[in-house]
């Protein structure tokens, strides 16, 4: 069994208790997400922006954040990216449009993912099925981040 499905080991136990703050990696993401604000000639980021607000959110209130950190720090990251998109940025608007249908199913899956009252047996279950769908979304974020900063850079 390999530690990220492991319980924790008792000198853990209350630090897994459904009490636990946020991890602080997790606190500053939320923080940047909150200060995103959708340039003026692409408004339709503010809808961008509040999914990835949701998003971060729900996850907050999760046991498993941090097994899928990198998929939330790109997130954040591409929605600087979109903030500080210029106006003469090829095809912007239809990566953001793209960008607001796979945050739409990353919040799905987030939804689905076990929450700090979850009983372990059930927790585990969700984890795994859910985990492997949000991995397949961070394959496709990465290649999203990859489309807009090769659309800026053009």
């Amino acid at each position: 069994m390999d530690s990220a499905h492991e319980l924790p080991a008792s000198s853990d136990l209350a630090a897994a208790t459904p009490v636990d703050p946020a991890p602080a990696w997790l606190d500053e993401l939320l923080a940047t997400a909150n200060h995103l604000k959708a340039p003026d000639h692409l408004p339709a980021a503010e809808h961008v922006f509040d999914a990835i607000r949701k998003i971060l959110s729900t996850v907050k209130n999760l046991n498993t954040s941090q097994e899928l950190k990198e998929l939330w720090e790109s997130l954040v990251h591409i929605g600087l990216i979109i903030q500080n998109a210029q106006a003469e940025t090829p095809g912007v608007g239809g990566l953001v449009s793209d960008f607001q249908k796979l945050l739409e199913k990353i919040q799905d899956d987030v939804e689905q993912l076990p929450s700090k009252q979850a009983g372990f047996e059930q927790s585990q279950h969700l984890l795994d099925l859910t985990t492997r769908n949000l991995q397949k979304h961070y394959n496709k974020i990465v290649d999203f981040k990859k489309d807009l900063t090769v659309s800026q850079s053009d």
